[in-house]
């Protein structure tokens, strides 16, 4: 035990104890002096060997149980009492590990937090005129799934109920289903508020050129903030654009919702004057924070001083997408470990794509453009030479909007349509998957009364076109007691 100036007053038992923090002790200490003045507790065999920094063994008298309360804590621990006389006692990581587990868990409420003292302000540019979108309809095995999500959300402050036209502004509602099969509430801002409001220059970190933060770290944890943006409140020009049109009547946010431009900017500004300043060895990238050390002991006591500071602003944690300790970290696509950040080994990769791609027009013709997103592996130089060395051109989608490749997004959201109605007694799920596939490709597509494969320059053989002799229109195969329509004619 060695004499510092840095020193708490702490009860022990109800006594007033000096003590110090000490993250480089494994156990809580009080020197003899101290356990007389508590009136000896009854002390039980300790069969612990203690050492100080420099090795020499701590002679100790015993151990007891005690109630340890600071300002705002009250906790019950074991304490050990050397057998020596000092000014302080320690007080160790069994009790900042207690600390830092009730902090963990007193920040996920059944709510989300809410960001004290900050209201997020949007602006609108000069000139321009409030745009009202009526409500769209949305899938019947959805509507209900949406209607209790968003009653759920009113019921948790997250939404408020406006009465019919008491607003000028509303946008459509969209609904994203999450990788846990929640839903998230969503709105189409994009066709509407996105292009009318000022853009915010507030830079978000480039998280290729922030690791260098996580250099000679070997223990890391992530902190993960539950419901991201809706802990971020607006204020009332903010709440009176972003007006939602649903199923249930126009919604009002209260929180910043997913969709408007400058959300992120806002979100990344609100965070990082929370916690920005607190430690040198720690990555905000929006709702996830990277909190990094050398060792455990320096690690846990990080984690106190951020976990501290954003339950003193109003802030929760998502505990079940948090990692307290570990040596090797997944963050934001790259594994985190004291050998450095190399990037996640099974991330598709520039050569994977090549390959796949090779395979493809192996099958079907090099095409003479090609859409993709903006993946990474899709801005590779090497993969441009390529695909212009083979005569095909490569295009992209405008960042964050893919439903610019409209052609694509629309055989997806058919085929995810046709997995969501299958079921285990319709056989293996590759078999399913084959037979409606077959369907789709040899069914006239409503809008240009031809099939996707008669489009690809192929006819295709299927049961439907095999019953029929060549030249029956289409609509009287598919539906032999209704009435003629326009429609294509089987040609075998």
């Amino acid at each position: 035990m060695n004499d510092t100036n840095s020193e708490i007053s702490v009860k022990i038992n109800d006594y007033n104890i000096k003590m110090q923090v000490d993250t480089g002790s494994q156990v809580t200490i009080i020197p003899k002096n101290f356990w007389e003045l508590m009136s000896k507790p009854k002390l039980q065999k300790c069969y612990l060997r203690l050492k100080q920094f420099d090795g020499t063994v701590i002679k100790v008298l015993g151990e007891f149980e005690a109630t340890l309360e600071t300002e705002s804590k009250m906790n019950i621990v074991r304490i050990i009492v050397a057998d020596c006389t000092k000014n302080h006692g320690l007080i160790g990581m069994d009790v900042l590990n207690i600390n830092a587990t009730k902090l963990v868990n007193s920040m996920e409420p059944l709510v989300h937090g809410r960001l004290i003292n900050y209201k997020a302000n949007i602006l609108l540019k000069n000139g321009v005129q409030p745009t009202y979108f009526e409500a769209r309809p949305l899938p019947i095995h959805i509507r209900p799934l949406v209607v209790d999500k968003l009653n759920g959300m009113i019921q948790q402050g997250l939404l408020q109920m406006v009465p019919p036209g008491g607003s000028r502004w509303a946008s459509p509602l969209v609904v994203v289903r999450k990788i846990d099969g929640d839903l998230r509430i969503c709105a189409d801002y994009k066709i509407g508020v996105n292009q009318k409001i000022c853009s915010d220059s507030y830079p978000i970190p480039n998280i290729e050129t922030v690791f260098h933060k996580m250099a000679g770290m070997k223990y890391f944890a992530k902190i993960d903030l539950k419901g991201a943006y809706h802990q971020i409140e607006m204020d009332k020009e903010a709440q009176e654009i972003t007006i939602v049109n649903t199923p249930i009547g126009l919604l009002r946010w209260t929180c910043l919702p997913f969709g408007i431009k400058t959300a992120s900017a806002i979100f990344q500004r609100a965070i990082e004057s929370v916690v920005g300043d607190i430690i040198p060895n720690m990555i905000i990238f929006q709702d996830d924070i990277c909190v990094g050390a050398k060792n455990a002991e320096e690690l846990k006591s990080n984690l106190n001083k951020i976990l501290s500071k954003l339950k003193e602003s109003g802030m929760s944690i998502s505990k079940r997408k948090s990692v307290n300790e570990t040596k090797s970290l997944s963050f934001l696509g790259y594994e985190l470990s004291e050998k450095g950040v190399p990037q996640i080994v099974n991330n598709r990769e520039a050569t994977t794509v090549k390959a796949v791609l090779q395979s493809v027009f192996s099958r079907n013709g090099v095409p003479e453009v090609l859409v993709s997103d903006n993946a990474a592996e899709f801005h590779d130089t090497t993969l441009h030479q390529w695909l212009k060395k083979v005569g095909c051109v490569p295009y992209k989608t405008p960042p964050y909007h893919p439903q610019s490749n409209g052609a694509a997004e629309r055989m997806v959201e058919t085929v995810k349509m046709g997995l969501r109605a299958y079921s285990p007694d319709k056989g293996l799920l590759c078999g399913y998957l084959s037979r409606m596939l077959l369907s789709y490709r040899t069914i006239p597509h409503a809008g240009r009364s031809r099939s996707p494969s008669e489009m690809m320059g192929r006819q295709l053989r299927s049961p439907l076109t095999m019953s029929f002799e060549s030249g029956t229109p289409l609509w009287y195969c598919q539906k032999p007691d209704s009435k003629p329509e326009p429609a294509s004619f089987i040609s075998q």
